[in-house]
Order: structure tokens, then sequence, then C-alpha cells
């Protein structure tokens, strides 16, 4: 990467963009991602921001220890990203899956931008759009990574008091997800994307990951 490259260096994930866009002449940008970087924006969000949802029982922010059970039927996927020549999917993407995806009835949300983006729209916001459904192939019900392998997933974790059944936590992310609604932009690890869409949903509903609530202390 030249010295031009380095001063346009953009951070970036879930944009879907070519990894290198001119956009004026003689500058390139290239873009991408540092992932400890994003952990630490969305921590911030977490601790920032509490969620008004009666699924939300206050444990991420008390921060005490708590005895959890698995919600088995509910699947986090975190694609990451990799600009290797060698990789599948540069640009990465975080989604949740309900249910066994090879099941016809299995489901599946993230959050998209409407139209493929331009530079300009990852900065600055562009239509965002539930799974992608006008431009990357999803339907209403499953994201274009549906069934995807992912190298970092997992089952989320709920309180072991929390009284609400996995029916009713599925319901939760199905009611939170086909009501989502705003732009889609990544500027710089902030801004109305996937990453977001998927924590917001977790938090919404009352879901953990095991690490968080391994972590919590009393």
């Amino acid at each position: 990467m030249g010295s031009g490259d380095a001063v346009a260096a953009v951070i970036l994930q879930c944009s879907h963009v070519p990894a290198s866009t001119k956009v004026v002449p003689y500058l390139s940008v290239s873009f991408f991602c540092h992932f400890p970087l994003i952990l630490a924006v969305y921590s911030r969000t977490w601790q920032n921001e509490r969620s008004s949802s009666p699924f939300f029982d206050g444990v991420l922010s008390v921060g005490r220890a708590v005895n959890t059970r698995q919600v088995t039927s509910i699947l986090i996927k975190r694609q990451h990203i990799n600009l290797g020549w060698d990789a599948d999917d540069k640009y990465g993407h975080w989604w949740f899956e309900i249910g066994n995806p090879s099941r016809p009835d299995s489901e599946s949300y993230g959050w998209w931008p409407k139209h493929p983006v331009t530079a300009r729209a990852m900065l600055m916001g562009a239509e965002g759009e539930l799974n992608g459904r006008t431009s990357f192939g999803g339907t209403l019900t499953r994201d274009p990574h549906h069934g995807d392998q992912v190298k970092h997933s997992f089952h989320p974790v709920v309180a072991i008091d929390d009284s609400h059944s996995d029916a009713e936590i599925i319901e939760c992310l199905r009611s939170f997800a086909i009501q989502y609604s705003g732009d889609w932009r990544w500027t710089i690890g902030w801004g109305q994307n996937c990453h977001s869409f998927q924590a917001d949903a977790m938090e919404h509903c009352g879901l953990q990951t095991p690490e968080r609530s391994k972590k919590a202390a009393p």
C-alpha cells in the first residue's frame, strides 16, 4: 500500500464494496478492519445504551455472576473481515439463525445496505434493509449467508432464572428483526450496521454471549 493509500485508509466491515475503490484520480482507498477496536466500540455501546425491552433483565448492566442456560435453538454467527487472497468472504458479516439451518422452516436475520454501497455511502450512510433482499439475494426470513460456516459462532445464554421460554425468545428476536428499520453505515466502527443489529437484538431479548456471562464478576 502506497503513502496515498495509507492516508486514506478506512476501517471497514459488513460493507460489501470492492476492496479497492477509485474515488478520485490517483487516490485508492483501501478498506480494512481492526477487530479489537470493534469490540471496544460495541462494549461502550452496550454499557451506555440499555434496552427498554421487558426481556432485558439487567444482568449486563449490574455485572454480577449468574448461572445461565444455553438457548440451543438460536445460533449467533460472526464472520469477521479477512482480506487474504484465499478468503471466500473478505468483508465479513454478523447475523443470527433460528432452528436447524438445513430445515425449510429455519430462519436467519442480518442487517444490510439496500444497494451496494460506495465509499461515500459507507461513511455517510445509505438506506438499510433486513436480509439484503433487494440486492444481495436474501428473503424476509433468511439472510443471504443462511447456513454458511463461520469460525466464530455460539449459542447465546440467558440467566437461569429468566422465565421466558425458548419459543418466546425466538418470537422476540423475530419481531425485533421484522420491525427493525433505519439506515446502514460503517463510519470507522460506528453506525447502524450488521454488528449493531445483532448486538441490539440480543440485548433486546435478554441474550448474552457465553464469554460475557463467564467474565461477569460479583
